[in-house]
């Protein structure tokens, strides 16, 4: 009977193992084994990710529903779309740009060339012929096909006593040691995860005293930092814009860890009292909400940098992560308590990104440096301050040169602040027109810090403005995958899929951000534009027309967008009543000169489509990246006027 048991135990192993696997390209992916390989190389992948992939290369060339894949990859949980998008994004670059085609609206389909085969393992015995087992276990290269053979082996009545006891015995040792332990002889053992996601929740403010929410906002924002920047590479640490959407989140770390597609998730609470604070942090594994550890910190105010770095170490032991050497010198605290307390008052007031903020964010900020002339981190608020500021209300002629130079002495003062660099070259971009000079600041950025958001970000504004779009894809997407939940970066990638004229794409990107949008933004304007450009010209003046209403002030984009219709379809007269009109309302409201260039443009009106394109540079309206990209200045391309201009941007002719 114990036999007979072990038979039947060994046939349903058997059958639970066997499977297809995939080829495409240099890829392997074996699903049963949760294992993708790339010429024989295990490749890393999260849980979550290699769910989404499976399902895509079994239906491949074929529609995986948006609605089927998040039912398949999260089975009984709400997750919104952007989950399934950082998969996708992660799934591009992990095989290449073009092996996942997206379906506008509907979904996605794996269009690399797929091989299915069929995986064969031994089927069991029957009962009068089970003499003898294998003498070894069967080994296979990666990628190999798996074929066990019997051996037959001669046994007399007596021989066959012999072998039972043996063969017994090694059958029960199989069953004990599980199907992970027969798994383990018929493949390499794939390395532990090479990137580890993590969310930090923001902390819980245990004080009673609705005025330190300052300091605990400004505690998650430092922690996720010096997680970036101690394990950059391993750590994938979601961005704050996306980790505070969940501040008093009634939802469950299973269901955040859900939407966000993260593994992991740290929780933390901070009690102040006086001169002296408590932190309590738990890191929890989001999938089954297991804790795995957690920690209580009762210090000084002034051990604040320490107590993160203490955490971020911990976490980094936790996954045994290589901490970057000079990470901490990157995170050089102030001398002076107070001056880190009106740091993070500043930082405070420059995430809420009013013009009363900035102003009022760039005084804690000097305060700061006042009490600590050498600390950069207070001189890289400022840079960040004055930078936003220049489209917030103060002259960009003004702010920008502030920022310029409060970037200069930060990175004078610490030449490892990833965040100084990217300012520096964003300003160097968008104010100075230093192309070389704006590359060279961004990668800077990237290579100290890897995992930092808003870098990738504006390197991808940038690659777009020089016309490289596969980069800027690549890494605007890597922006969304470290904060998923940003409505600029999000507006950015619909912005950047347009001007790469993948117009479905984009416009199915641009309505999804609006409607993640608290307040109309940049998504509205992106939306108009290509609406017009797919030459679905009353989508566009619904758009503009839902704009002014959400916004709750009347403007004069919907008769812009008209006229720019009207132009665009051959309605010359209408169209030029309607730009006539809105020149005069230029003299007393705002009016896009922009706009009304490339209405001209559109109408033939070659001069002054001129006149108003040199007017809307002047205001700092139409930007590199318009002269590069936007078709609807290539009716002036031709002209050597239009070469003029660019070198004003200093391109080449």
């Amino acid at each position: 009977i114990l036999k007979k048991s072990l038979i039947v135990r060994a046939a349903q192993m058997g059958g639970q193992i066997n499977s297809y696997s995939y080829l495409f390209g240099p890829f392997r992916l074996d699903p049963a084994e949760r294992l993708l390989l790339r010429d024989g190389q295990p490749v890393s992948l999260a849980p979550k990710e290699f769910d989404t992939l499976r399902v895509l290369v079994e239906n491949a060339g074929h529609l995986a529903a948006k609605e089927e894949l998040i039912a398949k990859v999260w089975p009984g949980s709400f997750v919104g779309d952007g989950s399934l998008a950082r998969n996708i994004s992660v799934l591009r670059k992990t095989l290449g740009e073009d092996s996942i085609e997206t379906i506008p609206t509907k979904g996605y389909r794996f269009i690399t060339p797929v091989q299915r085969i069929r995986k064969e393992f031994p089927e069991p015995a029957p009962d009068s012929e089970l003499t003898s087992l294998p003498e070894s276990p069967i080994q296979a290269a990666p990628g190999e096909e798996v074929r066990a053979k019997d051996r037959p082996v001669e046994a007399t009545r007596g021989g066959r006593r012999r072998i039972w006891p043996t063969a017994l015995i090694l059958l029960v040792l199989a069953v004990a040691l599980g199907y992970f332990g027969v798994r383990r002889f018929s493949r390499p053992v794939p390395a532990r995860p090479a990137q580890v996601v993590l969310a930090v929740l923001p902390f819980v403010n245990l004080t009673g005293d609705e005025k330190q929410e300052y300091f605990c906002d400004g505690l998650t924002e430092e922690m996720i930092g010096t997680l970036s920047r101690q394990h950059p590479g391993q750590l994938l640490v979601i961005a704050r814009t996306t980790a505070m959407k969940y501040k008093d989140s009634k939802k469950s770390v299973a269901e955040i860890g859900g939407e966000l597609g993260v593994d992991y998730v740290l929780e933390s609470s901070v009690r102040r009292s006086g001169e002296r604070l408590r932190i309590s942090a738990q890191l929890i594994r989001a999938p089954d909400q297991i804790h795995l550890w957690s920690r209580e910190y009762d210090r000084p105010n002034g051990d604040i940098l320490e107590v993160q770095q203490e955490i971020a170490s911990a976490i980094g032991h936790e996954f045994r992560l290589q901490a970057v050497p000079n990470a901490q010198a990157r995170a050089e605290p102030a001398t002076s308590p107070a001056a880190y307390d009106n740091y993070l008052r500043g930082r405070f007031l420059w995430n809420q990104r009013t013009p009363e903020a900035l102003q009022k964010g760039i005084e804690y900020f000097q305060h700061a440096i006042a009490l600590d002339p050498q600390y950069a981190w207070a001189y890289a608020g400022l840079v960040d301050s004055y930078a936003v500021f220049g489209g917030y209300g103060m002259p960009p002629r003004e702010a920008y040169p502030r920022a310029d130079a409060a970037a200069r002495r930060a990175l004078e003062l610490n030449p490892s602040l990833a965040e100084a660099h990217a300012t520096l070259g964003y300003l160097m971009y968008i104010h100075q027109r230093e192309w070389e000079g704006a590359e060279r600041e961004f990668q800077r950025a990237l290579t100290l810090d890897p995992g930092y958001a808003t870098a990738h970000h504006w390197y991808a504004i940038y690659l777009a403005a020089m016309r490289r779009l596969p980069e800027a894809l690549s890494h605007i997407r890597k922006a969304l995958e470290l904060d998923p939940l940003s409505p600029a970066a999000n507006a950015n990638l619909g912005m950047i899929l347009a001007r790469a004229r993948r117009y479905d794409e984009a416009v199915t990107q641009l309505e999804k951000t609006v409607r993640m949008e608290h307040t109309p933004g940049a998504s509205y304007s992106y939306l108009i534009m290509t609406s017009c450009m797919q030459g679905n010209y009353d989508d566009a003046i619904a758009w503009a027309q839902r704009y002014e209403r959400e916004g709750g002030r009347k403007t004069t984009l919907a008769p812009l967008v008209k006229a720019f219709a009207h132009a665009r379809t051959g309605h010359s007269t209408e169209a030029l009543r309607e730009v006539q009109e809105l020149e005069e309302r230029g003299q007393h409201e705002l009016v896009s000169p922009g706009l009304i260039a490339f209405i001209y443009a559109a109408l033939g009106e070659t001069d002054l489509a001129f006149t108003w394109l040199q007017r809307a540079i002047d205001a700092g309206e139409t930007t590199v990246m318009e002269i590069n990209n936007d078709p609807a200045l290539d009716p002036l391309r031709s002209d050597p006027r239009f070469a003029a201009i660019r070198r004003q941007f200093h391109l080449p002719d």
